[in-house]
């Protein structure tokens, strides 16, 4: 049963989870893969350069990480795969990454390696995450929807007097069919 506040929920869980996982990686990240980030970046962008702010750089970080989580959501969490997860982290930061070396003239081919084992790292850990939270938070996800423990007890409720439409009468046997012998059947007896 399609609940759409549960859903919203759920997806919340995995914007969260998303954002948090990434954010902190970033805060520990160590400092060779730091000085790998800010080299990077200063060689596409010129040494001196300050990184993006304001309303660019928030709204880009926003958009962006409500359409990876969106995509983690439908495709990973909703379907409860672990393979979506791995393959959906490959396919998102294999192809941002992938671009970028061929856009962007002095873009680092080991960043691009390791920026897409993380991302698949963080999409499967949301993944796997996010459906731990579902479950204690939210209720049981399942294939294509949530189902709560209150879902689970009304459908499972049948009737079984109501359930099938099929008369009580012609359920009982009746014995009031005539009969044939044996002989009038063509069965003879060889007592």
């Amino acid at each position: 049963m399609f609940n759409l506040i549960t859903e919203i929920k759920l997806f919340f869980i995995v914007l969260l989870v998303y954002v948090i996982l990434d954010l902190s990686m970033k805060l520990v990240l160590p400092t060779p893969y730091k000085n790998t980030y800010i080299n990077n970046y200063e060689k596409v962008n010129g040494i001196g350069k300050s990184w993006p702010t304001g309303s660019k750089l928030w709204g880009s970080m926003t958009i962006a990480y409500l359409v990876a989580a969106f995509g983690v959501y439908y495709f990973c969490v909703k379907e409860n795969s672990y393979l979506n997860a791995i393959l959906l982290g490959i396919v998102l930061y294999g192809a941002y990454n992938s671009v970028n070396v061929a856009m962007i003239t002095n873009y680092d081919t080991k960043l691009a390696a390791f920026d897409t084992a993380w991302g698949t790292t963080l999409v499967l850990l949301t993944t796997l995450i996010s459906l731990l939270l579902g479950k204690f938070l939210v209720g049981n996800v399942t294939n294509k929807s949530i189902v709560t423990k209150k879902s689970l007890d009304s459908n499972n409720s049948l009737d079984r007097n109501n359930s099938l439409d099929i008369p009580a009468t012609a359920l009982e046997t009746t014995t009031d069919l005539p009969s044939k012998s044996d002989n009038e059947l063509g069965l003879e007896s060889n007592n």
